[in-house]
């Protein structure tokens, strides 16, 4: 029960705090989806793989793949394009908990200030 109520918490934390407005210059400073999301939200999770989607302001959106927490080079190079009026949507979150079990967890999305 212990490990179940910690799970819930922790996803409590992932969609609470990893979401919102954020500056230009934090989203280009960011090198993985653990720079995004509330601090130790994602500490007992493995990230395995997740979908980057792009929307420039006033643009055609792109998606990109991802495995790994960090970005691949095609996300590190969408990711340095943020400007005021862009929105990114980290969706399709698959993580390994501390029980090896992989779970999808709930998207995230950063429009930038």
């Amino acid at each position: 029960m212990k490990k179940v109520f910690f799970l819930f918490l922790t996803f409590i934390a992932l969609y609470s705090f990893g979401q919102g407005n954020t500056s230009t210059e934090k989203m280009k400073a960011s090198t993985s989806i653990n720079d995004m999301v509330a601090k130790n939200s994602l500490l007992s999770f493995k990230v395995l793989s997740y979908n980057v989607f792009y929307q420039p302001k006033g643009g055609d959106a792109e998606t990109f793949k991802n495995n790994g927490p960090y970005f691949s080079p095609e996300v590190k190079k969408v990711i340095q394009k943020a400007k005021p009026g862009d929105i990114y949507y980290i969706e399709e979150i698959k993580v390994m908990g501390p029980d090896n079990i992989t779970r999808k967890i709930p998207g995230i999305a950063f429009k930038i200030d």
